[in-house]
């Protein structure tokens, strides 16, 4: 939603080609939200809710954070494209992973 939010307030309208990148970015932005739900949920044993939120954090964080660098420094390189398909994509790359993590 905040994603979409930025978009509007650029001064983008839905079209085609910003239906076809949505519909791909919203696995980009539960990718992580599942990581760490799985990480919270497979530790054996009674743990309280902290703990377990505490080590799925350490457990999961660093390759979430490394993941999502990684991406939007790709998204920093597709930004200069002459191609508007790649250019709007990187875009809504970014602002998805910025407001995922």
């Amino acid at each position: 939603v905040a994603s979409s939010a930025c978009l509007v307030s650029l001064g983008w309208t839905l079209g085609f080609m910003e239906s076809i990148l949505i519909s791909l970015l919203i696995g980009i932005g539960c990718d992580f939200v599942l990581h760490f739900g799985h990480a919270y949920t497979m530790f054996p044993g009674v743990l309280s809710k902290e703990q377990r939120t505490k080590r799925a954090l350490l457990h999961m964080g660093p390759s979430v954070l490394g993941s999502a660098f990684t991406t939007i420094s790709t998204a920093f390189i597709m930004m200069f494209t002459q191609n508007t398909f790649s250019r709007k994509f990187a875009i809504m790359l970014a602002l998805t992973i910025i407001h995922s993590v």
